[in-house]
């Protein structure tokens, strides 16, 4: 059943919307969102594999696109299950009808056509210069239809007119935004007085004296 899902959300993104918002079960919604970022983090091991083949280091670089996979599967299903909170707190605040399975299912949706592309282009690469051109339209073409796949998936699920969907997502952007912003100054803050303190106790501690210039 879901393999019908991930196959209309490719073929036809709207049916597939409306094929999942008549089913509403949660346990699709879940195991699309284990499918999109699987098939992402596979697309990194891929990609990885594909820009390092005939390089020495191309061990290395298998070594950490299988990192980047893991950190990509396990943080993008986190940050989904997160901002589909958010996503459905903002349309709920602007009228719109629906909870947390509506807004998981937006993300977990419109997600599927960009990692399917990703990973199409990641294998293209093996074919140089024009595998990565033609898999640059491949991207291009699934990139726009997990665009269009949001708004429609906010609409539909949400019950909500394109404009307060274009909304929402403005608002969810800015959001996270704001919140990024607000907590890479913070980190960079704390950087900043814990390297003060550790010159402070060296200097404190005599390691660090007048620099002389000799001559001068």
């Amino acid at each position: 059943m879901v393999g019908e899902l991930l196959k209309k959300l490719i073929t036809d993104p709207a049916s597939g919307i409306a094929w999942g918002k008549k089913r509403k079960k949660m346990n699709d919604t879940l195991m699309v969102l284990v499918a999109d970022w699987l098939v992402a983090a596979i697309a990194v091991m891929v990609a990885g594999t594909a820009v390092s083949i005939g390089s020495p280091f191309s061990g290395l670089a298998t070594m950490i696109g299988g990192i980047a996979a893991i950190g990509v599967f396990i943080g993008g299903i986190l940050l989904s299950l997160f901002g589909a909170f958010l996503l459905s707190m903002a349309v709920m605040v602007l009228g719109g009808k629906g909870k947390y399975w509506e807004g998981l299912s937006v993300l977990s949706y419109a997600t599927w056509p960009l990692a399917v592309g990703s990973l199409v282009t990641a294998a293209l690469l093996f074919g140089g210069i024009a595998g990565a051109f033609v898999g640059f339209l491949v991207l291009a073409v699934l990139g726009t239809s997990a665009v269009a796949t949001l708004f429609r998936s906010v609409k539909e699920l949400f019950s909500v007119d394109y404009i307060t969907a274009f909304i929402a997502l403005g608002v969810l952007s800015t959001g996270l935004t704001i919140a990024g912003i607000i907590a890479s100054t913070g980190a960079a803050a704390s950087l900043a007085t814990a390297f003060l303190q550790v010159f402070t106790r060296v200097g404190v501690g005599g390691g660090i004296g007048p620099i002389t210039i000799p001559g001068i």
